[in-house]
């Protein structure tokens, strides 16, 4: 997980309410879904990108989403990693570039800003849909026919290397203390809802297109142990960190990845669910598919 590049970190302005936070998170989520599909969409540009000009005209770029803060107000940052500087903000939004989640130092780093001051928000949404592939979906009728052929060949290829990347990524479900990631859920447009936050979409057309479904956390996926947990690793993958800089000295950025051996026996899976966080339903599907929590 590449937590830092694609992170926006929002500054104290007096006006941000734990709750205006939370809905902008949720606006967020939709914003992968709603941005770019009006011209001839650009060549791809990495997912989640903030501050270069092509995120502005990626259906997966995250300009749009910083604009949306700044014009409530909020002051915007996009630093490079994990640092004392974060003192000064209220809130944390973070999009992952991967299918994977945040690794577990990141989490133990984030879980201890919020705790250092109330009032502090953490929104996070994770990868589990790319807007390249439904805009060339919806968009592969009004090509000319004489290019229908190439287009058709374009989008098979691209849905078989995200198919590939997201089992390379995330094998099997697995357990990450803020939810478990359920890889089996088979993928899913809803168009019904249900919870506190319904209402506001009952107005709306659309739907939201559900893949990798991150479920609350509960005692019940502890018996859900991933395969590889205790089993020797290829490779001799070594535990990501994140690095904080002191005083005026720049060090090296170490990214703090998720990666499928960072639990490396059942005592630090079991460790994982000591103190799970009691959780609150804000935005489900009708038949119980979790879409929102707090």
């Amino acid at each position: 997980m590449r937590i830092l590049s694609e992170t926006d970190h929002y500054r104290r302005s007096g006006r941000w309410p734990w709750q205006r936070a939370t809905v902008c998170g949720w606006l967020s989520c939709c914003l992968l879904v709603l941005t770019g599909c009006g011209n001839v969409l650009p060549e791809l540009t990495p997912f989640g990108a903030v501050k270069n000009t092509d995120s502005y005209r990626s259906v997966n770029g995250l300009a749009a989403h910083k604009k949306m803060w700044e014009s409530t107000g909020a002051k915007c940052l996009t630093p490079q990693k994990l640092s004392p500087k974060l003192e000064t903000m209220d809130a944390i939004v973070l999009v992952g570039q991967s299918y994977g989640p945040p690794g577990r130092e990141a989490r133990d780093w984030l879980e201890n800003w919020l705790r250092r001051e109330r009032g502090r928000s953490l929104i996070y949404f994770g990868r589990d849909f790319n807007a390249d592939l439904y805009y060339r979906q919806q968009t592969l009728g009004s090509l000319p026919e004489e290019q229908r052929s190439a287009g058709e060949q374009a989008l098979a290829k691209a849905q078989a290397r995200e198919l590939s990347r997201r089992i390379r990524e995330i094998p099997e479900g697995t357990f990450c203390r803020w939810f478990y990631m359920d890889t089996n859920h088979l993928r899913s447009d809803i168009e019904q809802f249900s919870g506190p936050w319904a209402e506001e979409l009952a107005d709306l057309s659309g739907t939201w297109p559900v893949g990798v479904v991150l479920r609350p956390p509960e005692p019940r996926w502890r018996s859900s142990q991933p395969s590889w947990l205790g089993k020797a690793t290829a490779g001799g993958l070594q535990p990501a960190s994140v690095v904080v800089s002191s005083g005026d000295e720049e060090d090296r950025i170490r990214r703090s990845r998720w990666q499928y051996n960072e639990l490396e026996d059942k005592e630090q899976w079991n460790e994982e669910f000591r103190k799970l966080a009691q959780t609150e339903m804000l935005l489900e599907s009708q038949d119980g598919l979790p879409l929102i929590f707090r």
